[in-house]
């Protein structure tokens, strides 16, 4: 962390927070990014929101840093904190209707198939 008195560096209050080094925050998200992320995503930002999405990514990437430092060694890569598993039935053919009787609940049918109000002109 930065003590000098550098413009990016930000000082943020943060009511209830439990980790003092958290305070200060490091702009590490130039307004300049914001903006051009903002304009990729097709989102207007007023210039407050540009200081405040600014603070906001900027601590994103500390704790990433922060998780950088963990010591995975050992811990198996997973795309999901939980195991997944296939919770659909097995697809089994139970009975067959004919087409004659599925179609004989239709209230129109046409060649033997459904017939539908027309949708589209």
């Amino acid at each position: 962390m930065k003590t000098t008195g550098d413009p990016a560096l930000l000082v943020m209050l943060r009511p209830g927070c439990y980790n003092h080094q958290a305070n200060r925050i490091e702009m590490k998200i130039s307004h300049d990014l914001v903006r051009s992320i903002a304009g990729l995503a097709r989102i207007g930002l007023e210039e407050d929101e540009v200081e405040r999405l600014g603070v906001q990514m900027s601590r994103m990437l500390e704790y990433f840093e922060t998780l950088k430092q963990l010591d995975t060694t050992g811990v198996p890569p997973a795309a999901h904190i939980n195991p997944l598993q296939n919770v659909l039935r097995k697809d089994d053919v139970v009975e067959e209707y004919s087409q004659d009787d599925v179609l004989s609940n239709a209230p129109r049918q046409a060649e033997k198939c459904f017939q539908v109000q027309a949708i589209l002109e």
